[in-house]
């Protein structure tokens, strides 16, 4: 190691030191009291739009609510685009913007249907269309 030391200092301009991280050790010399002070106003901007604890605990419970105004949204579309007579998995972002109007049409209609006549519609429309002898089950979106 020495040897090989010696060999790039005689080799260029860059001196290396043995064990040169030891030189810069310091002890740090850490600061006991900070007094509060009041937060100035580039501060309260900085936060002014972020969540406090409680709200952020809230959010999490409402994942739930998401979760089923999701499912929702998923029946509705999934019924709405099979009355179309579209296959109930297509994705209508591809749609032409009258067929998305008329799409859009079908699900307030079906949106406004009791939720157990909407549920049994569903049923049928995955059983009769998507859960057959064909499908590719590796093909279907999946939610987390």
């Amino acid at each position: 190691m020495q040897a090989l030391i010696e060999k790039l200092n005689a080799e260029g301009p860059h001196q290396i030191i043995q064990n040169s991280d030891s030189l810069y050790k310091q002890p740090n010399e850490w600061i006991q009291d900070i007094k509060y002070e009041e937060p100035n106003e580039y501060e309260k901007n900085l936060i002014k739009d972020t969540k406090t604890a409680s709200q952020l605990l809230e959010s999490e419970l409402s994942q739930e609510t998401y979760t089923t105004k999701r499912d929702l949204i998923n029946k509705v579309k999934v019924v709405s685009l099979a009355r179309m007579g579209c296959y109930p998995l297509t994705n209508p972002s591809f749609f032409s913007k009258q067929d998305k109007a008329k799409l859009m049409a079908l699900m307030e209609l079906v949106l406004n249907l009791p939720n157990d006549i909407l549920t049994k519609e569903f049923n049928e429309v995955c059983i009769d269309k998507i859960f057959t002898e064909k499908s590719d089950y590796s093909q279907f979106p999946i939610y987390n």
